[in-house]
């Protein structure tokens, strides 16, 4: 007569086994002691030897668990099939069905494949609630909206997957991080660095890391962390280091970004003054200012018509200048004035070594 199992043991069994599954990833492979580490980590007590025997459970019945196990050389690896659906318990509502459609069809323009191995399987579940439910409105929502880029569409380079494993595995534990990569004159280097940051701009995305080998000791005590950006598709191989960082009380991503040139050629802050008797230019720049610093003020009419002055502290950059470019038919005058107060104290503005791009009366002209 086999001795029947207490209600609470199965229902331990069971939290525990869920546990389990939910640590398991499905885009890199994850070792036992890894595990145990992070099973720890919640509060939940257990033996390694009683770990080891719900994970042959688990190897054992591939039919409920689809979990690869990578058993070539010790510690094992396990990681969800790539046909596996991973722990999602919750079924899917409308709601939930639509935004994952919606995040499917614009993130997958923006960035590469690899990138977004983890969610797949919630994309999977999105398009199937959505085959099975046709005559629903998720359905046809998604043939009643557009997303249109304001730039020049692109083909997102090719990230290699176990390099933004890499990546953001060491981001997000503070952990030390050996990058070989090739540069904009295709030199191959290989240094180790303190993962800062990831920045996406349009189909691109960066490492903003500090150098660990342009700083020493002498230099770090009198100036800044030094910080560079490496664009993602260029990091041949990443290793994760098991030794974590401090990051740099001296550094905020924010400030960077705005100070940073990302392909752009980021210039000098300005303070940005147009005139236009177009009233849809300006409600327009109403509805969606260039920043906070924006100001739309009546100015004297031309030829009986109304016009008004926008001014507002931009960045004089190469996207600047083809927003103006773009609009020049809706512009009267623009002037481009140094923002001094942007500058530290007692420093001059640089010297203007190119051509500004302004608009003068609808046309484009250098000056």
């Amino acid at each position: 007569m086999t001795k029947a199992i207490p209600n609470s043991c199965m229902f331990e069994d069971v939290i525990t086994m869920i546990r389990i599954l939910e640590l398991i990833p499905q885009h890199r492979w994850v070792t036992i002691a890894q595990i145990h580490e992070q099973l720890e980590a919640q509060g939940v007590k257990i033996h390694r030897r009683t770990l080891q025997r719900y994970l042959k459970t688990i190897r054992e019945n591939p039919d409920v668990f689809p979990i690869k196990t990578n058993a070539v050389s010790k510690p094992y690896g396990f990681q969800w099939s790539a046909g596996g659906h991973g722990v999602h318990l919750p079924a899917l509502g409308p709601q939930e069905t639509l935004l994952l459609r919606l995040a499917d069809e614009h993130l997958h323009y923006q960035m590469p494949a690899p990138v977004l191995t983890g969610l797949n399987s919630l994309f999977r579940d999105a398009r199937r609630s959505t085959n099975i439910n046709r005559s629903g409105y998720t359905s046809t929502w998604l043939r009643k909206i557009k997303v249109i880029s304001p730039s020049m569409q692109f083909m997102p380079p090719q990230i290699r997957g176990a390099v933004f494993d890499a990546v953001t595995v060491a981001l997000a534990g503070d952990r030390y991080l050996t990058v070989r990569y090739r540069d904009a004159l295709d030199r191959q280097i290989e240094k180790i660095v303190e993962p800062l940051g990831l920045v996406q701009q349009d189909v691109r995305a960066w490492l903003v890391c500090a150098d660990l080998e342009e700083e020493d000791e002498e230099t770090a005590k009198a100036t800044k962390t030094p910080v560079e950006h490496i664009p993602l598709h260029r990091i041949e191989v990443a290793r994760v280091l098991e030794e974590t960082f401090s990051r740099p009380k001296d550094f905020d991503l924010e400030d960077y970004t705005a100070n940073a040139d990302f392909n752009n050629a980021a210039g000098r802050p300005v303070k940005l003054e147009i005139v236009t008797d177009d009233m849809d230019l300006v409600k327009r720049l109403s509805d969606t200012p260039f920043n906070h610093s924006q100001k739309i003020d009546r100015a004297d009419s031309v030829d009986g018509r109304p016009a008004w002055t926008v001014s507002a502290v931009v960045e004089n950059s190469p996207l600047l200048d083809g927003w103006l470019t773009m609009n020049r038919a809706s512009i009267l005058d623009t002037t481009k004035t140094p923002a001094r107060k942007c500058f530290a104290e007692n420093q001059e503005p640089e010297e203007q070594t190119k051509p500004q791009i302004l608009v003068k009366n609808r046309r484009v002209v250098e000056e």
